[in-house]
């Protein structure tokens, strides 16, 4: 029982660090010409996005690391 909860925090930390990995090699170019304040509002439209993903996989966390 142990080893699943490894396998599924090990997991779910990669999906989250991918995130960043994604924004690095997706929009390095992309972004390389907006100014700071447009990448802002950009980078706050896709976390909205994406926003009640990330919950369930946080409260996921939260749940095993009670246990």
């Amino acid at each position: 029982m142990i080893l699943y909860h490894i396998r599924v925090l090990l997991l779910l930390y990669l999906i989250i660090a991918a995130q960043d990995i994604f924004y690095l090699l997706a929009f390095r170019k992309a972004f390389s010409g907006l100014s700071l304040k447009a990448f802002a509002e950009q980078r706050k439209a896709f976390d909205g996005v994406i926003a009640h993903r990330l919950k369930m996989i946080y409260g996921f966390l939260r749940h095993i690391k009670k246990k």
